[in-house]
């Protein structure tokens, strides 16, 4: 059986207003996860209801809650 290695985890660092960091950390908490682990989730997927989260942060948006 051919394994392959893990990729290796990387450090990033990231611009955002305090108000986005905020709303980011209590959609990471409410999922359960890490901020790091729900922002790639978010990004590029992984069962965290994209569709859904999408709505919300678009409904978030109009409602003048995120910037």
């Amino acid at each position: 059986m051919n394994v392959d290695a893990p990729d290796a985890t990387v450090r990033v660092n990231i611009t955002a207003r305090e108000s986005q960091m905020a709303k980011i950390d209590a959609l990471a908490e409410a999922a359960g996860l890490t901020r790091s682990g729900y922002m790639v989730r978010a990004a590029i997927g992984g069962g965290i209801g994209e569709e859904k989260q999408i709505a919300r942060t678009r409904s978030a948006h109009r409602a003048g809650k995120l910037r």
